[in-house]
């Protein structure tokens, strides 16, 4: 990165404001923001992913009617 593009993003830095409002005494320190590569690749997936993700949503769809059936069932008693 260039010095003026580094200048910019600290002069960003200095200028945000998050939603709960700028704190008074803060100064921003942060020099460098590192990215790294996924650990996975969702859209180079294998099919065993596909097939835990039906499993996952077959037992929480069980899980609902069960919850459901029972709570239906107290309430009547």
């Amino acid at each position: 990165m260039t010095n003026a593009e580094l200048e910019a993003i600290a002069k960003r830095g200095e200028e945000f404001d998050s939603f709960l409002g700028r704190a008074e005494d803060a100064e921003n320190n942060v020099r460098f923001v590192y990215q790294s590569k996924p650990t996975y690749n969702y859209t180079e997936g294998s099919s065993t992913s596909w097939i835990v993700a039906i499993v996952l949503s077959v037992i929480i769809a069980l899980g609902l009617a069960v919850g459901g059936i029972l709570l239906a069932r107290r309430s009547a008693a």
